[in-house]
């Protein structure tokens, strides 16, 4: 093992360790000791202390969450190799000098992967998106950047939505055309509604509709707008734009957010979301995936997370149902 095999393996499983944005204070302090303690640094936001990872977290309505995870190679150069024991452990000696993005990219290959290039608002530097749901960006032109070398890859750090960056990336250039669509889409009829959502559906890229029109309608959240927002979201769920499993997250996200606008109860989320849990869950866990079950299990992975405050709302039996797969989290991505 390497440390190339340490960033190698943080952007196709998404993971350091094992560690993402789903998991606790508590995990990371078994995986890093005292060191995986956060630290206060402003108000209700926290870091932790290790040399090379790092794990941003914001104190929300319903406790600590991580807000952005990963690694800062930009660090390499004078760290020295201290980059803490438990990665020593796993993967030998790190080097004091710079990641190349050829390498990186090289490695990632080899074990069946692709990058696939995002947007960057700034063209001295490249953005490259993993299945595993981290982004890599790294020195594009360093003369324009003003510091480091071509091609030196500076962080690889991934947030709750960037798994989904592949799919709005493909939308990204769409929009001013999403944005008209979803101010549209709250004026008219639910009948309307509909028919135009199920189109949609029916194109040939539906995650990428759904990707750009969620996130246009995120943009426009206004209080007066809430009610009518919760209307196209609930309804792009009926018509099949959104998948099941991610619908019956969504459902969820609005029971605990705004619950006078949900459609579902606890129970009929959890058990819409059950109907659509994957077969093979167990296949999934515990090893190294190739690309697809990579997705897959990275899309399980942030599902289960989402549905984690859910046992509390729940009648006994539905909670007893649920409570194996929230179990399965910490499995999945952790070969």
């Amino acid at each position: 093992m390497s440390d190339l095999d340490f960033f190698t393996d943080l952007v196709t499983t998404g993971t350091v360790l094992g560690l993402d944005h789903t998991s606790a204070v508590d995990e990371l302090r078994a995986a890093f000791g005292d060191d995986g303690d956060p630290e206060l640094i402003r108000g209700d936001v926290l870091v932790n202390g290790l040399p090379l990872v790092e794990f941003g977290w914001w104190r929300g309505p319903r406790g600590w969450e991580i807000t952005y995870f990963g690694g800062q190679p930009l660090r390499l150069r004078y760290l020295d190799g201290e980059v803490g024991g438990p990665l020593v452990d796993r993967y030998g000696p790190f080097r004091h000098g710079d990641l190349l993005l050829d390498e990186l990219v090289a490695a990632v290959e080899a074990r069946g992967f692709g990058l696939v290039e995002l947007p960057h608002h700034d063209p001295a530097y490249t953005r490259l998106g993993s299945v595993g749901g981290v982004d890599v960006l790294a020195v594009r032109d360093a003369a324009e950047a003003g510091h480091g070398v071509d091609g030196q890859v500076l962080k690889v750090l991934g947030t709750p939505l960037s798994w989904r960056q592949r799919a709005w990336a493909r939308a990204e250039h769409r929009l001013e055309e999403f944005r008209r669509v979803a101010r549209g889409f709250y004026e008219v009829s639910e009948a309307r509604l509909r028919d135009r959502l199920v189109e949609l559906a029916g194109r040939v890229d539906p995650e990428a509709e759904w990707a750009g029109l969620s996130s246009a309608l995120h943009s426009t959240n206004a209080g007066e707008l809430t009610e009518r927002r919760a209307r196209v979201t609930r309804v792009a769920a009926e018509a099949g734009l959104v998948p099941p499993g991610e619908a019956a997250v969504t459902a969820v996200e609005w029971l605990l957010d705004a619950p006078d606008l949900a459609w579902r109860t606890p129970d009929q989320a959890a058990r819409d979301w059950l109907a659509a849990a994957p077969a093979n869950a167990e296949a999934l866990c515990d090893r190294r995936l190739g690309e697809a079950d990579t997705r897959a299990a990275r899309l399980l992975r942030n599902e289960l997370h989402g549905l984690r405050h859910l046992p509390p709302l729940l009648s006994p039996d539905v909670a007893d149902a649920l409570r194996p797969w929230l179990e399965l989290r910490p499995r999945l991505l952790a070969g």
